[in-house]
């Protein structure tokens, strides 16, 4: 029998009007008309992509006239201050602000919770119990899971603990080998194979710079991605998704690969809602249910092993879902420092929101599931950590755009060449000294003159910072960048040793002049070989002195993606330290662990098409178990 429960999407508050307010960030005026609501200030809440978002909305004589945002923790501005008052023009259906969806969207949620509470009608949806699979994460990776473990055969319910569906999807590159994208362009020397090539000769540099090859990746799951990335596109592209130019490429910010095949670009969002639209005929024919606003708190486990369903939270108490099988699809952990830690970062911020707290790794590790991997994580450069932003990435540096800047430790001391030969092919190399430093700090330093060329030049060298208004504030908090007349007082004011960077400056200044570091072996260069092979011309000398007031920026890591995870096979199927299935368990996404299925490698696009090309996995692997029930 079918038992039909009760769920309040929204978490709803009031406050009346005359009650003291938190200062706002964006306040917002215009009208739209609410008859039925009296007078007051009604606060709301939404899911934004760094955490929640707090709004309060003002009625009066029935209408709406004032929206406030209370509080967020986004670090993209636009939506914040722009969506309130497109929502206050247009009514909830206006557009979201574009390159702000994820704020948009949140700010959306926020504005109806409250509208919610101001009309007294609060939405709520049932969720039926019956259903074969259970998907926990409505990220494009649980999204692709559910769809083709519906096209398989089975039901499916989605739970997802945010009020929105879209999860994490990264910053826009695409791995797409095999698909239809290549051959449009006339790239036809491309497969798994020439793909392989490429993890194997990056994995063999990792090896080479850090000396650790005793590491342990699924070399199947790496077989099985090349064998589906074109597959998944190709599906990508009928049902919608938006890629943009449809330009295959070489990202600059990664080492490059023998052949053409990463996108960079697109609408991220259409990656989303071309899967909930493909995902419709599923709901309507009463095959799936997705449900946001639902907070899994756990898998529930037989005596033999077997997993058959999750508890969860509603309104306060804990419930079953009794399910055959159970999907994963929890993203990674970056707001987890215990797991972090495990990685030895000990100073680190992340790209990751707040919600991504690595729900799905500890679950599956109590139910017996092996984590391997898990003393690697990826990060990228030059991070900038405060007290108010905490762990939530929202000042970096793109170092590898910046041929001026020198980078030192806490002794004061020069460590690698910062350039290199300025196309991307000694990234990982640079990157990876953030990890080798004590603390996890490296210290960049700038000197005014070399400053004052970048601004001559329009560029920041904060990312998103065209004002520099982002650097002017980290400069006036005196907490993460450190400014001197001479080097010795910056070094003092940094905590660094003062008189090793004295000298590391006065060295670097003679280098210059000689035109040649005697160190790391850096030179001028003017021109760089781009990863499609043409030279380009950087406008710009990139072996300056530094001269003027010096500043020390201190820096962290920051992770982008989580790159340990659940040990499984080319089904999906979450392994035991034997490598043994264990029974009813699915993992899809992140949490499979990008060193798990290519190495120690970074290779642009695998993280977002992982999202398609792991669900499918998943998605399948669950379908064929659940027909093996019946």
């Amino acid at each position: 029998m079918k038992k039909l429960l009760t769920v309040l999407l929204f978490s709803l508050m009031m406050i009346v009007t005359g009650c003291s307010s938190q200062s706002t960030t964006t306040t917002t005026t215009s009208t739209s008309t609410y008859p039925d609501v009296a007078d007051g200030t009604y606060e709301g809440v939404g899911s934004g992509y760094a955490g929640d978002i707090k709004v309060s909305v003002e009625f009066k004589d029935g209408e709406m006239v004032t929206i406030n945002v209370l509080e967020n923790a986004e670090t993209l501005t636009e939506g914040i201050e722009q969506m309130p008052q497109n929502i206050l023009d247009n009514g909830l259906e206006a557009d979201a602000i574009s390159g702000a969806t994820s704020s948009s969207e949140g700010i959306r949620t926020a504005v109806k919770n409250a509208i919610a509470t101001a009309t007294g009608e609060v939405e709520t949806v049932e969720i039926t119990e019956g259903k074969d699979v259970v998907v926990v994460g409505g990220g494009n990776a649980g999204l692709s899971a559910a769809y083709w473990a519906c096209d398989g055969g089975a039901s499916v319910v989605l739970f997802e603990k945010q009020d929105k569906l879209g999860g994490t999807f990264g910053g826009g590159t695409w791995i797409a080998t095999g698909s239809n994208m290549q051959l449009e362009q006339g790239i036809t020397n491309d497969s798994t194979e020439a793909f392989m090539k490429d993890v194997d000769r990056l994995n063999a540099g990792y090896v080479e710079r850090t000396g650790i090859d005793d590491y342990w990746f699924n070399r199947d799951l790496a077989i099985y991605f090349g064998d589906h990335m074109g597959e998944v596109t190709n599906f990508a592209d009928e049902i919608g998704v938006d890629f943009g130019e449809r330009k295959l490429s070489n990202p600059t910010l990664y080492e490059p690969m023998d052949v053409m095949r990463v996108l960079s670009g697109g609408n991220r969002a259409s990656y989303t809602d071309a899967l909930v639209d493909a995902l419709q005929k599923f709901v309507d024919n009463g095959q799936l249910q997705i449900v946001t606003g639902v907070n899994v708190t756990g898998l529930i486990q037989e005596d033999d092993k077997t997993i058959s369903g999750v508890t969860y939270d509603l309104n306060g108490e804990n419930k079953s879902y009794p399910a055959k099988a159970v999907v994963l699809a929890t993203g990674g952990y970056g707001y987890n420092e215990d797991l972090v830690e495990r990685a030895g970062l000990k100073n680190y911020t992340t790209s990751a929101p707040t919600f991504q707290t690595g729900d799905g790794y500890i679950w599956a590790e109590e139910a017996g599931a092996s984590l391997k991997n898990m003393d690697f994580i990826t990060t990228y450069a030059a991070g900038i950590k405060t007290a108010e932003t905490g762990l939530t990435q929202t000042y970096a540096i793109r170092v590898k755009e910046f041929g001026d800047i020198i980078f030192v430790n806490s002794d004061g001391e020069r460590f690698i060449d910062e350039f290199g030969p300025g196309d991307g092919s000694t990234y990982d190399a640079i990157t990876y000294q953030w990890k080798q430093q004590k603390d996890n700090y490296v210290y960049i330093a700038v000197s005014q003159s070399q400053i004052d060329a970048m601004k001559a030049r329009e560029q920041s060298l904060l990312s998103a910072d065209d004002d520099w208004a982002k650097f002017d504030k980290l400069v006036a908090d005196g907490e993460a960048i450190f400014v001197g007349s001479t080097p010795e007082e910056a070094a003092e004011k940094a905590g660094i040793n003062v008189e090793n960077f004295a000298n590391t400056i006065e060295k670097y200044n003679g280098y210059v002049d000689a035109g040649l570091d005697e160190d790391f072996g850096r030179t001028n260069i003017t021109t760089i070989k781009s990863n499609s092979g043409e030279m380009v011309d950087l406008g710009r000398d990139t072996f300056t002195k530094l001269e003027g007031d010096i500043y020390l920026i201190r820096t962290t890591p920051y992770i982008m993606i989580c790159a340990g995870g659940i040990d499984v096979n080319t089904k999906g199927q979450a392994l035991d330290e034997n490598r043994e299935p264990i029974p009813g368990l699915y993992a899809a996404g992140e949490i499979i662990g990008m060193a798990n299925a290519f190495g120690r490698t970074t290779i642009g696009g695998v993280g977002n098409t992982g999202t398609y090309v792991w669900g499918k996995m998943a998605g399948d692997g669950v379908a064929e178990h659940i027909a093996e029930m019946q």
